[in-house]
């Protein structure tokens, strides 16, 4: 049964090479959404085994971390901020996420053992 994946605010390009690379390595059923009310409303349609979240929304500059303060009370599923500057994660975490990736380290062995957590 494959794991399911929330995908939130990447721009496209950036969702389908972390797509590919999840897909790659699990077996997964990714589900795409740009903005904090798309995924308020994804979350409470369907249960997801993990959540992405890049940092800056790609449709609106929205900031993920705090979507991730938002959602965190709600949500059961373990969520990861995507960023390549480690401040952020540290400012994700504390807010109640997991520790994430960077974009660098997509399809990359470290972004692999980040997730496989999660996804195995």
């Amino acid at each position: 049964m494959p794991k399911r994946v929330l995908s939130i605010g990447n721009c496209g390009y950036d969702d389908s090479t972390i797509t590919a690379a999840l897909r790659k390595n699990f077996t997964v059923e990714m589900h795409t959404v740009g903005t904090a009310e798309e995924a308020n409303q994804a979350v409470k349609e369907g249960r997801f085994d993990l959540i992405v979240v890049n940092r800056l929304f790609d449709s609106n500059g929205d900031s993920g971390i705090e979507l991730i303060k938002k959602l965190k009370p709600t949500v059961k599923a373990p969520m990861m901020l995507i960023s390549n500057y480690p401040e952020y994660h540290q400012e994700a975490v504390a807010a109640g996420a997991v520790m994430g990736f960077g974009k660098k380290q997509v399809g990359k062995p470290a972004m692999i053992e980040v997730v496989g957590e999660y996804l195995r």
